[in-house]
């Protein structure tokens, strides 16, 4: 499942790379601002996006015990510290599924 798509085109790709990545059914909801069911049906947080420091949402998941895979991107490592509570990949759907599939 993943969360937080903003509009249907959005989601269209999503969807789109998340089957091209682990050949599987996905199922792709809209973005809330309560994401307590989504902690709680989790196994893994993932945060794609070219910013990661200070993202409330990936601090929040990490409160809640989700190990995160994240974009090693400028300053991930502030708060990823790889292998430990989380992982850190590269920006590219083959890192990504590999990470998570670790996890």
């Amino acid at each position: 499942m993943i969360v937080s798509t903003r509009n249907e085109v959005e989601k269209n790709k999503v969807l789109k790379m998340a089957y091209d990545a682990v050949e599987e059914s996905a199922i792709i909801e809209k973005w809330t601002d309560n994401p307590k069911y989504y902690h709680e049906v989790s196994s893994v947080y993932v945060l794609p996006p070219d910013q990661v420091f200070a993202n409330f949402s990936l601090l929040e998941a990490m409160e809640k015990g989700l190990p995160a895979v994240v974009a090693n991107v400028e300053h991930a490592d502030k708060i990823i510290d790889h292998n430990i509570n989380g992982l850190l990949c590269e920006q590219n759907k083959d890192d990504f599924a590999k990470c998570i599939l670790k996890l």
